[in-house]
């Protein structure tokens, strides 16, 4: 959902900070600034003069604006559902780990039509610190009954490989906004553009085969560009598999 924060924040910036001179918001400054934070640990950095019900205000329109992009455009990323059939088939156990907020992302959910598909779902909000500290992952992994040796992650954002790979999770970085270079940047062992992936499929596929079961707890939800990434923990999907 990059893409959609990316447009909601130009809209809103350009709207109620019409005097701050990052307008126009272009993608370089999203990226630098605000891509993968929390609204209200981005927005106090942004604008630290501003009081607490200025900076609820601003959150409150950056959410009413992704909704209104997201109803038309949000849409699952390539493979992603298909992962999801397979993965119920064998009763893997999945959840979203996110910056977003919770409101935020029952709506993502919702519009993808995904929210059955998820047992455990961790925004940050409910953790001692956002991505990029390893907090959410670690609840993320508590609730689902995993630990770092038998789980891995799919992220779209700096701050999220970032934190699952301090969370000691082998970490897949998914293309959607940033390069396969910049991702490898911060730890992510290998990156795909798609669900479609073959040698991610291949890898699922053997873990599932193997004797010990498969657990998934996926982590980031929406992503840009009219799709959709998740984070995920699989259980049996370990490092000699990738």
């Amino acid at each position: 959902s990059e893409t959609l924060h990316f447009e909601a924040y130009k809209a809103v910036f350009a709207q109620m900070l019409p005097d701050h001179p990052s307008n126009p918001v272009s993608r370089s400054f999203y990226d630098a600034n605000m891509g993968g934070k929390t609204k209200v640990g981005a927005l106090t950095t942004l604008i630290p003069d501003s009081t607490d019900e200025q900076i609820e205000d601003i959150c409150t329109a950056l959410e009413d604006e992704f909704s209104r992009l997201a109803k038309s455009r949000l849409r699952p990323l390539p493979g992603l559902v298909s992962l999801l059939d397979l993965l119920q088939r064998e009763g893997v156990r999945c959840g979203v780990v996110t910056n977003a907020p919770p409101t935020e992302l029952s709506f993502g959910l919702h519009c993808l039509g995904l929210t059955p598909r998820f047992q455990v779902l961790v925004p940050s909000v409910e953790c001692e610190h956002p991505k990029p500290h390893p907090a959410p992952y670690t609840e993320g992994m508590r609730r689902l009954g995993l630990n770092s040796q038998n789980a891995i992650a799919f992220e779209d954002s700096t701050a999220g490989v970032k934190s699952a790979v301090a969370a000691g999770l082998v970490t897949i970085g998914i293309m959607t906004s940033r390069s396969a270079e910049e991702l490898a940047e911060c730890g992510a062992a290998m990156a795909i553009s798609d669900f479609d992936d073959v040698a991610l499929l291949a890898s699922v596929r053997s873990a599932l085969s193997a004797p010990s079961s498969l657990g998934v707890a996926p982590g980031v939800t929406v992503s840009g560009r009219s799709q959709c990434t998740v984070t995920a923990l699989v259980r049996g999907l370990d490092t000699e598999h990738q």
